[in-house]
């Protein structure tokens, strides 16, 4: 009875999986083949990543920008914070992008004021990025909200006002661009179109800022337009470049290993690796006798006896009982002899003695077995002959 329910039990167990294998399949297939479509797809590139990102090879992305600097040096992806990346004394940082953050000051909000107080005019660059420049560095911000202050230009052609990079005097940009229409104090305008600056300079100690009204410039439909390309090497010069892809959301965080190190956690790694081999070693050892290894060997078939013979006392009388017994024996003797009628009948009489006792049954059983075990060494006597 145990062993039919566990059949069931199994049965059921296995018609679930079945039933669910084809629905696991099918969705197995759905994420290999969506991945298979994303990584063979030539176009992913211009649908995946930000415009201006230089992953992106759409028509607004970087990407000719950057393999153009690569093949002129060194040109990578920025993929973490300036101070956390480790630049180059002289490197070169792109961040080209339509809109860079603005921040808002809390202690700038007046208790008359409904909703948040009015945009501030954002830092260009944090200190970090301050300090990286002033070092040596050179940051390239293109942007058209969140540098400086811009408006709609009046002309559709930049020309040079500053004596940088010769041979580079006007650049054409669009109608409906914008154009900063106030720099800072220490800034200075390089192109101007009409009375509105595209690109202006501010030096900060060994390096400079340059900051770029119209990121246009640099996007792979336009690059090869009026000095945009020239543009572009100059600025880059003979340094290394870096295009800043945090703006873009590609950005690439520290490990657990890299902040357990940088919060100078060195001794708890040691302290974690002893506890580990104590554990393992103590685990190895065994401590007090062994635990018995006892396991139950009988046969279900036992506690099927068991219980079939509980139930037949219930519902059957001695005398029902042994009869079914002594029938047993009969349709035994019957299948194994093939023996019928009144040859059948005297063959049981022969085993029992012509006794319907418990004991008389058990001894034509055993009478049985011993002869048919006599007839199978026989057979096999007579083969071997």
């Amino acid at each position: 009875m145990r062993r039919a329910c566990r059949r069931d039990h199994r049965d059921a167990a296995g018609g679930h999986v079945r039933r669910a294998a084809p629905l696991l399949f099918a969705i197995a297939a759905f994420f290999a083949l969506g991945i298979l479509w994303i990584v063979t797809d030539r176009r992913a590139s211009e649908r995946v990543y930000d415009d201006y990102s230089s992953a992106n090879t759409s028509p607004k992305g970087l990407s000719q920008a950057a393999a153009y600097l690569a093949r002129r040096g060194k040109s990578e992806m920025l993929t973490r914070a300036v101070p956390d990346a480790g630049l180059e004394r002289n490197a070169v940082v792109f961040r080209i992008t339509h809109e860079l953050p603005i921040f808002y000051d809390p202690e700038a909000l007046d208790e008359k004021q409904v909703g948040p107080p009015r945009p501030q005019e954002s830092p260009l660059l944090s200190d970090a990025e301050d300090a990286f420049v002033r070092r040596g560095g050179r940051m390239v911000i293109g942007a058209h909200l969140g540098a400086l202050p811009t408006r709609t230009p009046a002309q559709n052609k930049a020309v040079k006002v500053f004596p940088l990079w010769p041979g580079i005097d006007t650049l054409a940009i669009a109608e409906k661009s914008s154009a900063f229409r106030r720099l800072r104090p220490r800034m200075h305008a390089v192109f101007v179109a009409g009375s509105d600056a595209i690109v202006a300079r501010e030096r900060l100690g060994e390096g400079d800022v340059f900051v770029i009204a119209w990121p246009e410039i640099f996007r792979n439909d336009l690059l090869s337009r009026e000095h945009h390309l020239a543009l572009l090497a100059a600025l880059a010069g003979k340094r290394p470049v870096y295009f800043d892809e945090v703006p873009h959301g590609i950005v690439t965080g520290d490990g657990a290993l890299e902040l357990m190190k940088e919060w100078n956690l060195g001794p708890f790694l040691v302290l974690l690796a002893v506890v580990a081999l104590l554990i393992f070693w103590r685990a190895s050892r065994r401590v007090g006798p062994p635990e018995d290894e006892y396991r139950e060997t009988r046969s279900d078939a036992i506690d099927l006896v068991h219980s079939l013979a509980a139930l037949y006392k219930d519902v059957t009388s001695d005398s029902q009982a042994l009869a079914l017994y002594h029938d047993s024996l009969t349709r035994t003797v019957a299948h194994t002899s093939g023996l019928r009628g009144d040859a059948l009948r005297a063959r049981v009489e022969e085993l029992t003695g012509g006794r319907r006792t418990m004991e008389a049954i058990n001894e034509g059983f055993e009478r049985l077995k011993a002869h048919r075990l006599t007839g199978a060494q026989a057979h096999r006597k007579a083969m071997s002959l």
